[in-house]
């Protein structure tokens, strides 16, 4: 009853940021949309290779009524043009997902817009990959759960596609509970209100894009895309912002000095209007159809496509790793640069400035401990400086019990 009426009480004062509200919702749709079309279009381009006929609507491909002729049933009875078609998106995805993973947790961009847009990849294309598995196998759609019938593994074997089933919805509750660990790439969670920001960049986000992606794909809207918001929405609250909640609860907040007003971005919202135009064209359906003759002369520009996207993807990756790479060797190298002008100004660390000290201190593990054996030595010692080659000075005069 506690935690009820916290968390009353916290709705009651709700505070929203609107313009990251706003940003958090544009960048989630345009990264649904996205994967749903990276999707579409690994699956399209086997199915054009294979001289496969169909029709590609805004929110999904028909192939059942196109498919008629004997030669279409010949191309669907092969278990390996099966995994063409419907295998490629799911491999190109898990590497899109991996790729986004690998530059929010490592790149550390300063764009706050760009790693939001990469957590939303990632769990779009979580919820699109086992939501497609799922409803695939209980609506009985032509998507990669045929992949698993034609291995044998869960047709005709009812309870195999049901553990599948089930195996596959614990890996999109684990992945979700992993990726509330990645929130804190959205927003401190150590500044300001943590439950207001929590809503403002995740929760209603994800609440006003699922309300406005159901619209989106009006009038043909297929069941399993409803059941993929409703999964989203469900898999949002209780294993993403729960999660997090639970992690950060009764851990001191602390105010910023100032308060950084975040702007709507422009840009997304005219990608996301462009989107809209697109797919208000899709609406009625593209008709794509190859003749046989060309499909091996259409796989080969497929795959020089494929192996040309590839290569410069990984050139572009370790070019931005060299460059930053190449930044951090400089950035380190004018601040040893600045210890070793500290180092010759001041010999004695009783000389240094109380502006100096703070540098010291921070950068102490660059010092060399030679130099700080020398600086050692620099000091007199009363009683035996002759060790050091320095003379002896009789000191006693200088004491002020004979005065």
């Amino acid at each position: 009853m506690d935690n009820i009426r916290i968390l009353l009480y916290k709705f009651k004062n709700l505070k929203i940021d609107i313009p990251a509200m706003i940003n958090s919702t544009v960048l989630f749709i345009i990264a649904w949309e996205l994967v749903f079309w990276v999707f579409q279009f690994f699956t399209i381009l086997p199915a054009f290779s294979l001289g496969v006929k169909m029709i590609i609507y805004n929110s999904f491909i028909d192939f059942n009524s196109v498919n008629t002729a004997a030669s279409d049933e010949e191309i669907w009875a092969s278990a390996d043009n099966i995994n063409n078609v419907f295998l490629t998106p799911v491999i190109f995805s898990i590497i899109l997902a991996l790729t986004s993973l690998l530059f929010l947790t490592k790149w550390n961009s300063d764009r706050l817009h760009m790693r939001r847009f990469l957590f939303w990849i990632i769990i779009c294309i979580v919820i699109r990959i086992n939501c497609n598995f799922i409803f695939g196998h209980l609506f009985n759609l032509w998507n990669w759960n045929l992949v698993t019938d034609f291995m044998g593994l869960t047709y005709p074997n009812t309870l195999m596609k049901y553990a599948c089933i089930a195996i596959s919805l614990i890996i999109t509750i684990t992945c979700f509970i992993l990726m509330s660990n990645e929130i804190k790439q959205l927003f401190n969670p150590f500044i300001n209100d943590r439950f207001n920001n929590l809503n403002s960049n995740v929760f209603i986000p994800v609440l006003l894009g699922s309300v406005i992606l159901i619209f989106w794909n009006m009038p043909a809207l297929p069941k399993s895309e409803i059941g993929t918001i409703i999964v989203t929405l469900i898999m949002t609250v209780f294993f993403l912002c729960m999660p997090f909640s639970t992690k950060y609860r009764g851990m001191e907040q602390r105010r910023k000095d100032y308060d950084e007003k975040e702007r709507v971005n422009l840009i997304p919202i005219l990608i996301l209007a462009l989107m809209l135009i697109f797919n208000i064209i899709l609406t009625r359906g593209a008709y794509l159809v190859t003749s046989a003759y060309r499909n091996f002369f259409v796989e080969n520009i497929i795959m020089i496509f494929v192996i040309v996207t590839i290569v410069l993807t990984l050139v572009l990756c370790i070019a931005i790793y060299r460059r930053r790479a190449n930044a951090k060797k400089k950035e380190w190298q004018q601040k040893i640069a600045e210890i070793d002008e500290i180092n010759k100004k001041y010999t004695l660390k009783a000389d240094v400035p109380e502006s100096m000290k703070n540098i010291r201190s921070k950068y102490k593990n660059a010092f060399d401990v030679e130099e700080e054996e020398d600086s050692e030595k620099i000091r007199i010692d009363t009683k035996n400086s002759d060790m050091y080659g320095y003379k002896k000075y009789n000191l006693d005069k200088y004491d002020s019990r004979h005065w």
